[in-house]
C-alpha cells in the first residue's frame, strides 16, 4: 500500500498543533502530515565531509616509546601534501555545477603551526595558518560566481601538538569545525541559528599522563527559501566508538525534534544503513561489529524519526561509481581504490520528499602544476533535491556526469531494523575501527560534560 509513515515526531505535531510556536514558522503545505500536493517549490540541500587529507588522531596511537615530537610530523606533511586549496576549488566546482541552496560541510579545518610552547596541548597558540579549508571553498565558490555566506560554524576538537618539521621543534594545531553554508544568490532568509556540543564525547591518551577530549557538536538554522520554512541541521558524529556515536545521535535526535517541519539533516553520521541495504564490498568487508550493538545504530535512531533521501534501490542503479560515500586512502592519490564502499553521509528530511539525490566529487581533479590527480576528499558529497511531502512521491538518481538516471516509485525507506558498527579507516577526524580496542584498553572512554556549549 503507498503511503506516508508517519513519526513520533509528525505525529506529536499534527495532534497538538505545537510546531513551531514562538518561532514565526508554521508547517503548512510542506508537512509530511497534511500530505499536500508539490505546488512547484523546490529546493536542494548537500552535504560534505573536506577531508582533513591526514590521521591527526594517530598522535594518540603511536608507539608509547616514540615522543609525540616525532609522530606530528608525518600526519602535517600528509595535509600539506594533499593540496588542500587545489581539494577546495575541485569540491566548489561540483558545489557550483549544482548550486544548492543549503550545504552542511565537515572537516571544515584550520591546521596552523608555530614556534614551540610548553602549553601547546592545554592552550593553543600557534597562529600561522597553512590551510583553510572553509575560507580557501569559500574563495574558491566565489571566483566561480556561486558564493556561499557562511551562517554558522561549531568548533569541535581545537588540538595543538609539539612537533618536528623539517627537523626544526614547531607547534602543529588542528581546529576541526563543521560550517552551514547558505547560496548568496537565493532567495534564502535566516530567523535564528544555534550550535551545541554533544555530551557524550571522546578521550584520548596523548603520552606523559595527558589525554585529549574529541569534542562533537551540531548546527541547526531556522530559515525560509523562497517564502517557504525549512529548518536544517549539520552535524559530524565520532567514529571510533558506537557506544559514544549512538549517544551523539540520541542527542541529536532530542535536538532536532524541537525545530519547526519540515526538517533537513544533513552530516557525516559514521553510521550505514543496515547490512541488507549496505553494498555487496561492504557488507562482505572484514569489517569489526558489535553483536551487542542492540536494534539501532547511529543511523537507525536518526532515521526513526527522519526519512533517508536516498534509496538504496536507486543508488544500485548507478553502477559506475557504485553506492557509498566513504573512505578513500589518506593519501588521496589515484590510483590508490576510490574506497567509497560505505554510505555514511546522509541527507535525512521530515515534511519533504526526495525528488533527486546524487554523490558529488567522484572523479579525481589535477591540481595546476601537479603532475598527479588527487580526490577532492576521503568522501564523496551528497545532494538531494527536495520538494514538500506527496503522497505518491518518487525518487530520481543520477550519476554526476548525467548518467545511469534511475526513477522509483516508492513510499519513504524503511527504518531499519538491525544494526551493524560501521565504523571505518577515516583520515581527518575519523578513527580505524580496528584500533577501538586498544583504544578502550588505553583509556578512551565516554565523557559526561556539565552542559552544551557552542562557538
Amino acid at each position: 500500500m503507498s503511503g506516508i509513515r508517519l513519526s513520533r515526531r509528525q505525529l506529536l505535531r499534527s495532534g497538538a498543533g505545537v510546531a513551531a510556536v514562538g518561532s514565526g514558522f508554521v508547517p503548512g503545505a510542506a508537512s509530511a502530515v497534511t500530505g499536500t500536493q508539490d505546488d512547484g517549490w523546490t529546493t536542494s540541500a548537500a552535504t560534505w565531509n573536506l577531508g582533513l587529507g591526514a590521521d591527526f588522531l594517530s598522535v594518540a596511537r603511536g608507539d608509547a616509546d616514540t615522543p609525540v615530537a616525532e609522530r606530528v610530523g608525518t600526519p602535517y606533511q600528509q595535509v600539506v601534501d594533499s593540496r588542500p586549496q587545489a581539494r577546495m576549488d575541485a569540491v566548489a566546482a561540483a558545489l557550483a555545477r549544482e548550486k544548492p541552496d543549503v550545504v552542511g560541510v565537515q572537516e571544515a579545518a584550520i591546521v596552523r603551526r608555530g614556534p614551540r610552547s610548553n602549553t601547546a596541548v592545554d592552550d593553543p597558540d600557534a597562529g600561522t595558518v597553512v590551510a583553510d579549508f572553509l575560507a580557501d571553498l569559500r574563495t574558491a565558490l566565489a571566483d566561480r560566481g556561486s558564493p556561499y555566506r557562511v551562517e554558522s560554524t561549531i568548533t569541535n576538537a581545537d588540538l595543538e601538538f609539539p612537533g618536528r618539521i623539517d627537523d626544526a621543534a614547531a607547534d602543529v594545531r588542528v581546529t576541526d569545525r563543521d560550517a552551514l553554508l547558505l547560496r548568496e544568490d537565493a532567495e534564502i532568509g535566516v530567523e535564528g541559528s544555534e550550535t551545541g556540543v554533544y555530551d557524550a564525547s571522546l578521550t584520548l591518551p596523548v603520552g606523559a599522563g595527558r589525554t585529549v577530549e574529541i569534542p562533537r557538536g551540531y548546527v541547526t538554522a531556522r530559515l525560509t527559501i523562497r517564502g517557504r520554512p525549512l529548518a536544517v541541521a549539520t552535524t559530524h558524529l565520532e567514529a571510533a566508538l558506537e557506544d559514544i556515536r549512538q549517544t551523539q545521535a540520541g542527542e541529536l535526535s532530542s535536538v532536532v525534534e524541537a525545530l519547526p517541519s519540515p526538517t533537513v539533516v544533513l552530516g557525516d553520521l559514521n553510521s550505514a544503513p543496515d547490512a541488507d541495504t549496505r553494498t555487496e564490498t561492504a557488507a562482505t568487508a572484514e569489517t569489526p561489529t558489535r553483536a551487542d550493538a542492540g536494534p539501532m545504530n547511529a543511523y537507525g535512531t536518526l532515521t526513526a524519526e527522519f526519512d533517508d533521501a536516498v534509496t538504496p534501490e536507486a543508488w544500485a542503479g548507478v553502477p559506475e561509481h557504485g553506492v557509498g560515500t566513504c573512505c578513500r586512502p589518506a593519501s588521496l592519490r589515484p590510483p590508490d581504490p576510490d574506497g567509497l564502499s560505505h554510505r555514511i553521509d546522509h541527507v535525512l528530511i521530515e515534511g519533504l520528499r526526495a525528488s533527486g539525490s546524487r554523490r558529488l566529487g567522484v572523479e579525481p581533479t589535477t591540481p595546476d602544476g601537479a603532475d598527479t590527480p588527487v580526490w577532492p576528499s576521503d568522501h564523496a558529497g551528497v545532494l538531494a533535491d527536495l520538494a514538500p511531502a506527496s503522497n505518491t512521491p518518487s525518487t530520481t538518481v543520477r550519476s554526476t556526469d548525467g548518467t545511469g538516471t534511475v526513477t522509483t516509485a516508492s513510499e519513504p525507506p524503511a527504518t531499519p531494523t538491525t544494526g551493524t558498527s560501521t565504523a571505518t579507516g577515516t583520515p581527518g577526524f575519523g578513527a580505524p575501527a580496528a584500533l577501538v580496542a586498544l583504544w578502550v584498553a588505553v583509556g578512551a572512554a565516554l565523557r559526561r560534560r556539565g552542559g552544551h556549549g557552542g562557538s
